[in-house]
């Protein structure tokens, strides 16, 4: 397990966000909202205390558009990286979780990194 591998998952989850307002456009009635999303880091206890993990995660940062909040753990296994998507509240925002980790995969497989989505 290299460090780096840390580093590649964490610039593709921003690269995701950075390209958002391009990808992801919210219809509100008659109104198409094309807002930028924010990402600020997140001290990796607060994110191990809020969604009850076992461990710290190496890394943590939350990603918010309008009202929705999802924390994204990254950390390290033996030989693998990985990051956890976690809503936090129900309803739009999980659905918004698993679409920034479809597509956090989809960067990373455009890198020709081998990725596995569970």
């Amino acid at each position: 397990m290299d460090f780096a591998d840390l580093a590649e998952l964490i610039r593709a989850v921003h690269s995701v966000v950075i390209d958002m307002p391009r990808r992801l456009r919210r219809r509100h009635d008659n109104v198409i909202d094309i807002v930028a999303a924010i990402v600020e880091e997140v001290h990796p206890a607060i994110v191990r205390d809020r969604h009850g993990l076992l461990r710290t995660p190496a890394a943590a940062f939350s990603v918010t558009q309008r009202d929705q909040i999802v924390d994204v753990a990254v950390d390290h296994g033996h030989v693998t990286a990985y990051a956890t998507f976690f809503p936090q509240s129900a309803g739009t925002a999980a659905h918004w979780a698993a679409w920034l980790a479809e597509h956090t995969r989809d960067a990373l497989a455009e890198r020709h990194i081998t990725v596995l989505l569970s």
